[in-house]
């Protein structure tokens, strides 16, 4: 939960020590849903599949939300080096339009 001057928004981060399914993704999607959620992460300390890439590619609608203002990521965190290694779609901290 983030308290703004004028708003709040909620933020859910699922993290998950093994490799990313499909339930996992699932999962997440139904917290972002039920608090309308402006930023839902999921994170894993394997990287992310191959085939969730292409699932997710073709089938937009598993990640995309309908506002530009929200969004829902994959992310691969390296325990070793201590950092986010892959972010699926998009580094969303690296979108100017997403902190407005």
């Amino acid at each position: 939960y983030v308290q703004k001057q004028y708003s709040s928004d909620f933020v859910i981060i699922e993290i998950k020590k093994e490799e990313i399914k499909l339930d996992d993704i699932y999962q997440t999607k139904k917290y972002k849903d039920l608090f309308d959620s402006r930023f839902t992460f999921l994170v894993s300390l394997k990287p992310i599949p191959e085939e969730i890439k292409r699932l997710c590619k073709i089938a937009c609608n598993i990640l995309h939300t309908l506002s530009i203002y929200q969004s829902f990521v994959l992310i691969q965190f390296d325990e070793k080096s201590n950092k986010f290694v892959e972010w699926f779609e998009e580094n969303i901290f690296e979108k100017d339009y997403i902190w407005k």
